[in-house]
């Protein structure tokens, strides 16, 4: 009999809950990924075993912070809610406290309203933290904390065990919202029914071809250094993501490099989600027309054929795709603006691609973000930029957590010389 892994990420607490149910599914073999604190949660789904066929989050809120920040395509995910029985079960625990006397957080007013009147209750609460992917821990608590301190509420109620221990701490009267055992079956029966039905692979090999028109056209105007720094860049980008998909590159000409893989080693759509990843870091790295195909078939050849016809035809095809980016070339002296500057040629590029991407303006956070770099190392090349009177600064941001404000840079000196 197979069983099929499913990653539970969450809380201690709840994943001994998921624990003490998962007997009554034989075909589950939960795999336990605790944490502590809500920033642990990208680390943690790093971590996850690749086996796995499901991911369960503990709750809505790490849920959405991880699908809007990291990609979990390959995989299906769910996560535990907290209305319904949950949400009962932890306002029954204060039957004696106005509702109007209760602030709660992270979840939306709909579903709470409907409990409420499930149970006889119209009146809503009046204080009700409504989910924003953009909420952070210390954000949530000061919302319960404020309230109790200006004698609105009496209670507070959170889905967050972070938030209940920070709450208690500061001493604020609060209830845990937490999943009953009856809802943590209903989610798993959900898994189990979309793990059965998970489609079989009959293809076994992938391949993407990738294109660079006109690379040969443009490596002739440009200085011999920039196209060594840049073919020693791409053929890092290409070795990584070869690692990745377990897999091997080869470059057939200047202008055509394939990445393939056995889908023994990879899954489709793992494949797939890597190639986007790949094709996004070389548009930003090559200023030339790039074309991707991508194939899946029985046999590598048959697959290196399928994405070389896919990537020489501007549609579509069932598992292929093309991409096509026009890039302005590079001018042959911007190599000399590098030199003024004092920073390579393809960091400046990076910073250049990046400016566009945010409409000439940017913090250095941005910056260290965007390029792959440390904040420091950001707020060094701007420095330089700045130094040789080609950045600006316009203004600031608004406070950070630190409450400092960071600088607003403008790139547009850098365009007019760029153009």
């Amino acid at each position: 009999m197979n069983r099929y892994k499913v990653a539970v990420i969450a809380p201690s607490d709840i994943i001994a809950d998921c624990m003490d149910v998962t007997e009554t599914f034989p075909l589950l073999e939960l795999l336990p990924y605790a944490y502590k604190k809500e920033e642990e949660i990208p680390e943690v789904v790093q971590s996850v075993d690749k086996g796995a066929a499901a991911v369960l989050f503990g709750g809505l809120v790490p849920f959405h912070k991880i699908k809007e920040r990291m990609s979990l395509t390959d995989k299906p995910a769910f996560f535990l809610p907290f209305t319904g029985a949950g949400l009962f079960k932890a306002l029954y625990s204060l039957k004696n406290v106005n509702i109007n006397n209760i602030s709660m957080d992270t979840m939306n007013k709909k579903p709470i309203l409907e409990t409420l009147m499930e149970i006889g209750m119209e009146e809503a609460p009046g204080h009700i933290l409504e989910f924003e992917s953009s909420m952070s821990v210390s954000s949530i608590v000061s919302f319960h904390k404020e309230l109790f301190e200006q004698g609105e509420t009496e209670y507070a109620l959170t889905s967050l065990a972070e938030c209940y221990e920070a709450l208690t701490q500061v001493n604020v009267p609060v209830k845990r919202i937490k999943p009953p055992k009856s809802v943590i079956r209903e989610t798993l029966e959900k898994i189990e029914l979309s793990c059965e039905r998970e489609p079989v692979d009959t293809f076994q090999a992938a391949a993407c071809s990738i294109s660079l028109k006109g690379y040969s056209e443009w490596a002739v105007n440009q200085h011999a250094i920039a196209v060594k720094e840049y073919e020693l860049e791409l053929e890092k980008l290409m070795y990584a993501s070869a690692d990745k998909v377990k897999g091997c590159h080869v470059q057939r000409s200047p202008e055509e490099i394939l990445l393939m893989a056995t889908l023994s080693h990879t899954k489709k759509k793992e494949f797939i989600r890597e190639i986007d990843a790949l094709k996004t870091k070389i548009e930003a790295l090559l200023p030339i027309l790039i074309h991707i195909g991508v194939g899946f078939s029985l046999t590598l050849q048959e697959a290196v054929l399928e994405a070389r016809e896919t990537a020489g035809k501007p549609f579509i095809k069932e598992f292929s795709y093309v991409k096509q980016i026009k890039r302005k070339p590079i001018q042959a002296d911007f190599r000399e603006l590098a030199d003024k500057v004092g920073i390579s040629i393809l960091t400046l590029n990076k910073v250049y691609e990046l400016s566009r991407t945010y409409e000439g303006k940017f913090t250095a956070n941005q910056l260290a973000e965007g390029i792959s770099i440390t904040v420091k190392s950001a707020q060094r090349i701007l420095r330089q930029l700045e130094k040789a009177d080609l950045v600006e600064v316009t203004g600031k941001e608004s406070h950070n957590t630190k409450g400092k404000h960071r600088r607003v840079y403008s790139l547009s000196k850098l365009f007019d010389t760029y153009s």
